[in-house]
């Protein structure tokens, strides 16, 4: 291994150590900034492109918010905690918990949190595509072009779902015409 991956592997057990430690003595409106700072620091590890090598944290802050947390707090700790399994490659236990996530937001609140929604959409595609699964891949597409156009942004990009439909058609309608034209001859 390299000198880069073990750094990043001794500052995720020094921040699970951290976080235990902050946890357990803990309690009440304590017990809920540990929390949010937990998903903090889990999503600045996702936006920084650092994998999340442990779910235990993550797995007590989703259980506290599932019982404690707003709509948007569920999802974003469910959004977290499925990064978390992708980034272990564990993809059916990411995906299952991105499906808990969208069951966890309220879409009809004046306050959802449609770009953390539209994210899990997001990932969902990502890893419906590399399971081979593009029918899967399309809808969530469909689904986080709607949630980003409910959140007031642009359209989502045509590519992306286009990429799915691409690799759903047969393999003799995958080629270009000219070069079907081509091989003829």
């Amino acid at each position: 291994m390299n000198r880069h991956l073990h750094y990043h592997i001794l500052y995720a057990a020094a921040v699970i150590l951290w976080g235990l430690l902050t946890i357990a003595a803990c309690d009440g409106s304590s017990r809920r900034a540990a929390m949010l700072a937990v998903l903090d620091e889990a999503d600045s590890l996702n936006r920084n492109y650092i994998p999340i090598t442990s779910d235990s944290l993550l797995l007590q802050a989703t259980a506290y918010f599932d019982s404690h947390g707003t709509p948007n707090e569920r999802l974003r700790a469910h959004y977290l905690l499925g990064c978390a399994y992708r980034d272990m490659g564990e993809a059916p236990r990411a995906i299952e918990v991105w499906q808990d996530g969208i069951t966890c937001a309220d879409t009809t609140a004046p306050d959802c949190d449609y770009s953390v929604l539209a994210r899990v959409y997001g990932h969902l595609a990502y890893t419906y595509h590399q399971q081979l699964l593009f029918s899967y891949e399309l809808e969530a597409h469909r689904q986080a072009g709607f949630r980003l156009q409910d959140d007031g942004n642009p359209p989502y990009c045509r590519f992306c779902r286009g990429r799915g439909v691409f690799q759903m058609r047969k393999p003799e309608e995958n080629r270009h015409p000219r070069v079907c034209e081509d091989n003829r001859k």
